[in-house]
């Protein structure tokens, strides 16, 4: 199996022996991801961690033979905390990231920052241009996300300013969706009133 882009871990659930099989992405939709793993697994439930510090729980759906390997996906409940309303672009400071690329020829790891957030966007700067529709893995320190890149404008320093479509966010803390006393508060209720630096030492909060 490649080394890097889109690589996780799948703890089976509810097992007496402890059974963990690693994957790769191959695709991501909004609460599914689809990955090629060596081991068949049959429909259950699952612990998928992102990182060491980053998972979520979800079902196998379906478990599919490929070339000497399997196709499976996995589904995740939505977060019930996820409401949509009206989005507000919060912005970071301060907040680096490390972007891969997940698809293409040019598939790679890149080093940016993390200029703003909302809801369901991030914005991103770095000094490499990413397609349009090109899928994405984001590690910030407080949470990694997969998303698909919107746009990608050049600026001013031979920089790209990247905006992302966010299809799933997990808090390094193992929660979905964004911290309900951190995060959700800047957002919403107390972004009016907050000046710039209490709105960003909350946010930094979050690590």
């Amino acid at each position: 199996m490649h080394n890097g882009f889109g690589e996780i871990r799948i703890e089976v659930l509810g097992r007496h022996i402890p059974l963990e099989v690693r994957g790769l992405i191959t695709n991501i939709a909004e609460g599914t991801i689809h990955v090629t793993i060596q081991e068949y697994l049959r429909p259950t439930a699952v612990r998928v961690w992102f990182s060491d510090d980053c998972h979520s729980d979800g079902q196998v759906l379906f478990c599919r033979v490929i070339e000497n390997a399997y196709n499976a996906g996995i589904n995740f409940q939505p977060d019930p905390r996820q409401r949509r309303r009206s989005e507000l672009r919060v912005p970071l400071t301060n907040q680096s990231a490390v972007v891969y690329q997940l698809e293409g020829s040019k598939a790679g790891k890149y080093t940016a920052k993390a200029t703003d957030i909302s809801r369901s966007g991030l914005g991103l700067l770095l000094d490499h241009q990413l397609e349009p529709n090109t899928l994405v893995k984001v590690e910030l320190t407080f949470a990694v996300v997969f998303g698909e890149v919107l746009y990608a404008k050049a600026v001013p320093g031979g920089e790209y300013r990247v905006g992302l479509r966010m299809e799933t966010l997990l808090m390094r803390d193992g929660r979905t969706g964004f911290d309900a006393e951190i995060l959700d508060r800047a957002l919403h209720c107390e972004l009016a009133s907050e000046t710039p630096s209490e709105r960003n030492r909350h946010l930094r909060s979050a690590d």
